[in-house]
């Protein structure tokens, strides 16, 4: 199968990583293959590790998967389209995950129990949630739309774009939220709501940011261009990767 999901590392180095021939895969830091956890469809998404070392991942079967770290199932909940996108999981265990079918879902870790869904306007693609200090939950969806969602499920409030959004959201320190549209621009938001600015490139910017330490946020476009953006939004440095 190919590897589409990026690897995820435990607190005892153990790497997991999911392949599109559906098996998840624990590999030891020397690289033997420690157990393979097999379903019928792929995976797409990166896992998420819990506190208690729990695995979290879906599938395009559309199935959240829990699975203990000695490779055993602990649970599964179904979706109603398929997950690309990756879990998160809050410091109260509530799994957070996006699905095709355009809903946000929160489970209880412990049983997979559904604590609410939160409905967007378009499928959840492959926009990953991430959950901000307070609490708030922020993700990316097809509507155009970048959703903040208050810990119970409730809309917190929603930034509008000009196309769709399957990139990831990246959270700083001070709980700037920024994240990337299919209309070219890079979107910095105030928690509460408020655009900062946003930064527009050449082509569709479905890539998902990073924060550096010192503040800069890093992303790359299809316009073949690596962007260093300073946190006020101004240019740092680009880097042009030709084709």
């Amino acid at each position: 199968g190919e590897i589409w999901s990026s690897p995820v590392v435990g607190q005892d180095g153990t790497v997991y990583i999911g392949v599109t021939d559906g098996n998840l895969l624990a590999v030891n830091p020397k690289g033997k293959v420690l157990w393979a956890f097999k379903i019928a469809e792929e995976i797409f998404g990166a896992p998420a590790i819990g506190q208690d070392n729990t695995i979290y991942f879906g599938s395009a079967d559309g199935r959240l998967y829990a699975v203990k770290p000695d490779g055993k199932l602990k649970w599964k909940f179904q979706a109603k389209s398929a997950i690309h996108s990756s879990p998160c999981v809050d410091s109260k265990g509530i799994v957070y995950f996006g699905s095709y079918d355009g809903k946000l879902y929160a489970l209880r870790s412990t049983d997979g129990k559904l604590q609410w869904g939160y409905q967007t306007d378009g499928p959840i693609m492959t926009s990953s949630p991430a959950i901000g200090s307070d609490g708030t939950v922020y993700v990316g969806s097809w509507d155009k739309k970048l959703h903040a969602i208050t810990q119970d499920g409730k809309l917190k409030w929603t930034q509008k774009t000009a196309d769709h959004i399957v990139s990831s959201p990246a959270i700083a320190p001070d709980g700037m939220v920024y994240f990337g549209s299919g209309d070219y621009y890079l979107f910095a938001m105030k928690p509460e709501g408020k655009a900062v600015w946003s930064f527009g490139t050449r082509y569709l910017l479905d890539a998902s940011p990073l924060i550096a330490p010192n503040g800069n946020i890093y992303v790359g476009s299809e316009d073949a261009k690596f962007y260093a953006l300073r946190p006020d939004g101004h240019v740092a440095w680009t880097f042009d990767a030709l084709y």
